[in-house]
């Protein structure tokens, strides 16, 4: 394949009378075919080079690519922990509130126990049938027992002095 690339160059010499340029012909051939077979693995490591380029830049691209997601994944993942850590701290201050407010009020609770039965004394003082049923049946007979329990709800109405008509 070679040889017929110089073949054309070479003839004019082995035409020649003398038999010195021979073997020159065929060193020449020898010379030739090496600096075909050079400039082909040249062209051969240049475009393997390339490639290589190429596929190196690739490389970074993806990396880089796959650098961003996972920051981007990070730093999704800590707002959506800090999110839920944050609803944590506040559901546990919420149930520490309540478990306050249900102490004061079991205190309040035992402590209104004497009142509670006051209560009952006045419901059933005023006739009403159990402590459910909150009717009343006299309004005098309620100041009454409400008195009678400590309570003083009694009605007292203000005196408003009558204009005298013209």
């Amino acid at each position: 394949m070679a040889s017929a690339f110089y073949t054309p160059y070479l003839e004019p010499l082995a035409q020649t009378e003398s038999h010195n340029f021979k073997p020159l012909a065929t060193i020449a051939a020898l010379v030739f075919t090496v600096i075909i077979c050079l400039a082909s693995l040249c062209y051969l490591i240049s475009s393997e080079r390339q490639r290589l380029k190429r596929a190196e830049d690739q490389k970074q691209l993806m990396d880089a690519r796959i650098e961003h997601i996972t920051s981007a994944l990070f730093e999704e993942a800590m707002k959506k922990c800090e999110a839920a850590w944050k609803e944590k701290a506040d559901l546990e201050k919420r149930n520490e509130q309540l478990n306050i407010q249900l102490r004061d009020t079991k205190i309040l609770l035992a402590g209104k126990g004497n009142g509670m039965q006051g209560w009952a004394a006045f419901m059933d003082a005023t006739g009403c049938k159990n402590a459910r049923d909150g009717k009343m049946h006299s309004r005098r007979a309620s100041a009454v027992s409400m008195h009678s329990v400590g309570l003083d709800f009694r009605f007292k109405p203000q005196v408003v002095p009558s204009l005298p008509v013209q």
